[in-house]
């Protein structure tokens, strides 16, 4: 399994694409601490979600790439959350382009 850094942007299929707002220690019992993200949704700041670093039953993965992007923006029957992130990934790409 995959571990992500602060700050991290990323897809969840929770909350769709998010930034890992901290890493946590949390305990039930002030004994055994278990590390969670803190995902914080990109398009809705009041979605939040805490993901355990390991052994988490959540998709969490990279965003796709700009190639996979433009591929998939004309598909049919995408999630809400996959029409972000093609968004969120093409957006970035336009920026990046118009920066340089």
């Amino acid at each position: 399994m995959d571990e992500y850094g602060k700050n991290e942007i990323l897809f969840s299929e929770a909350i769709g694409v998010c930034r890992v707002s901290e890493i946590l220690n949390l305990s039930s019992n002030k004994k055994d601490y278990i590390r969670y993200y803190l995902l914080i949704s990109v398009f809705d700041r009041n979605k939040s979600s805490y993901i355990p670093v390991s052994s988490h039953h959540v998709l969490l993965r990279p965003l796709i790439t700009v190639e996979e992007a433009h591929n998939r923006e004309n598909a049919e029957n995408l999630s809400m959350q996959e029409k972000q992130e093609i968004e969120y990934v093409l957006q970035k790409d336009r920026k990046e382009q118009t920066d340089v």
